[in-house]
């Protein structure tokens, strides 16, 4: 099997996230994607879109938005996950990871950098169910 150059990105993403002290800032934590030289100008995107990846893929059961909102230059612009062609093929490859096998701690890992799994995750202690869930858009700052 052949690793694709976006596979090896992800690969490097998921151990920058697994690895990642669990009181690192965002910013420590994007700082170590920025470093690793492997993203490109897509850092930013691989740090925000894997944890929702795996957060969505953990728990198909939750109704997660399709949309998010990125402010960028003072505006903020309403933008569709389906039409981000990164998130998209990141998607991909985070299914075939699933499907091949992963730890449940390194899922837990990566999905709790996600605002996404915090919020289900405080909602649950609470004493809720999943199908009472209802997520509004994450509102994402590239840097």
């Amino acid at each position: 099997m052949i690793k694709t150059e976006l596979k090896s990105q992800l690969d490097v993403g998921i151990k920058l996230l697994e690895l990642a002290i669990p009181t690192a800032s965002d910013f420590e934590l994007y700082s170590q994607f920025e470093e690793a030289g492997v993203f490109g100008e897509h850092a930013f995107d691989f740090f925000v879109f894997i944890p929702v990846l795996f957060c969505k893929t953990m728990l198909p059961s939750v109704p997660f938005p399709d949309s998010y909102f990125e402010i960028k230059n003072g505006e903020t612009i309403k933008r569709s996950f389906k039409s981000t062609i990164l998130f998209t093929r990141l998607k991909k490859e985070i299914q075939t990871v699933f499907i091949e096998g992963i730890s449940q701690e390194t899922v837990l890992k990566v999905a709790g950098r996600s605002s996404n799994f915090r919020v289900i995750n405080e909602v649950l202690l609470e004493g809720y169910n999943l199908g009472d869930i209802v997520l509004s858009p994450i509102t994402i700052h590239p840097h």
